[in-house]
């Protein structure tokens, strides 16, 4: 199976600390990628705001969800089938790339339209789908640091704003216009990508809950709730296995 797929991160220009991580870590992943610089808070126009309705939207919001769907049109102007967006405050928590190249086999033999989240390692997973030992399960996306996409969903959300313009954030905007189109997403059961803005290397540009929080109750929050909404559910779910 041919793995070569584009990979687009969406950052903004004065982001050095964030660039040198993302740089770093898909060069160990032997990855290729393209930065999204395109529509950094400081240089959307009044014409795109006008036009899709982002006046309701704090700026960094606005600039952040404008350069998800570039990175969707920027699929399309490719011939690939499909392919990676990713936050520049990512961590691949995956052993090797071809724990990866695993869950894009697996997604690959649905057929399109869908969305495969990667990421969410403090999100409760369903204890069943760890005893059954699977590899991605029905579920939506609720963070949007990483999913894989493919050509045929990318082209219908760029249709649906084009319509209704844009009134939340990306993560949100991702659910919302794939349960109006019926579109199907899925996630891994073992997410393969974290947030550093999660566990507080990075300091959070978006969300104002974690910026009044320090590092250190950042990163024991997010131990604890990995823990015990992945971590100890597969373990057990692992003796559970072998028992049976």
């Amino acid at each position: 199976m041919n793995f070569d797929f584009p990979v687009y991160v969406i950052s903004t220009k004065r982001f050095s600390d964030r660039h040198e991580s993302v740089e770093r870590q898909l060069s160990m992943m032997g990855l290729s990628f393209e930065f999204i610089f395109l529509y950094d808070a400081d240089e959307i126009d009044e014409l795109t705001i006008e036009k899709y309705g982002l006046s309701k939207l704090k700026v960094e919001v606005a600039s952040t969800v404008l350069k998800h769907l570039e990175a969707h049109r920027r699929l399309l102007a490719t011939n690939a089938r499909y392919g990676l967006i990713l936050e520049d405050d990512f961590f691949f928590q995956g052993v090797a790339v071809s724990d990866l190249q695993l869950v894009i086999t697996e997604i690959l033999q649905i057929p399109p339209p869908w969305l495969l989240f990667l990421g969410g390692m403090d999100n409760k997973r369903s204890f069943l789908e760890y005893v059954k030992n699977t590899i991605i399960q029905k579920g939506e996306i609720t963070t949007a640091e990483a999913y894989l996409i493919e050509r045929q969903s990318a082209e219908a959300r760029l249709e649906w704003v084009e319509t209704h313009g844009i009134n939340m954030p990306a993560d949100h905007l991702l659910k919302y216009i794939d349960s109006k189109l019926c579109i199907p997403q899925y996630i891994c059961t073992n997410p393969l990508f974290g947030q550093f803005s999660i566990t507080g290397k990075f300091r959070s540009e978006l969300d104002e809950y974690r910026q009044g929080k320090s590092a250190l109750w950042l990163i024991l929050r997010f131990r604890l709730r990995n823990f015990f909404r992945q971590a100890l559910p597969r373990r057990l779910a692992a003796v559970l296995r072998y028992i049976c």
